[in-house]
């Protein structure tokens, strides 16, 4: 990708983690448990600081991207931070630009955004996702999303860093 995406920075601090390969034989069980500790976990009280958040949402994007690979059939690393990208402009347009990123919105609006994209994932994975009373998505599209707004949130707090607001 040629042209800078407002997510690339947040990108670069994760895609040593996620290019290490790809993560088969993981199980959904824990893939999913890291997203949702890991977001659990980014709400940081006051006290622990921006690099306990910041741990936690480079270890959740990662793992979201990790998973879309495996389940995307992408021929590498670089086809998911393009999906990534894409997503979030999807979603940035369709939020009217109220996405974690927005330093508008606080730290429960950030949280409530990343839970409600976790949750569509683990709407996929319910055993009646797939019949006449489910409604599931599609998992790579909800992977994807849940990485979009992980690196959102990462690019807020990477802006906040260099501004010297933390």
């Amino acid at each position: 990708m040629t042209d800078s995406h407002i997510l690339d920075t947040a990108i670069s601090c994760v895609s040593h983690v996620a290019s290490r390969g790809s993560h088969q034989g993981s199980s959904r069980e824990r893939d999913l448990a890291i997203l949702a500790i890991s977001a659990g976990q980014a709400i940081a009280p006051p006290e622990m600081g921006w690099p306990y958040t910041l741990d936690y949402l480079v270890d959740l994007a990662s793992t979201a991207a990790s998973w879309a690979w495996d389940v995307g059939r992408y021929a590498g690393v670089e086809e998911v931070w393009d999906a990534v990208r894409a997503e979030y402009d999807r979603a940035d347009d369709l939020r009217y630009g109220m996405t974690p990123l927005n330093p508008a919105i606080g730290e429960q609006d950030r949280a409530a955004i990343l839970l409600e994209e976790i949750g569509e994932v683990a709407r996929v994975l319910v055993p009646d996702a797939r019949t006449a009373t489910g409604r599931a998505g599609n998992l790579c599209d909800e992977l994807l999303r849940v990485a979009a707004m992980a690196l959102a949130w990462l690019t807020h707090v990477l802006r906040n860093l260099q501004e010297g607001v933390w």
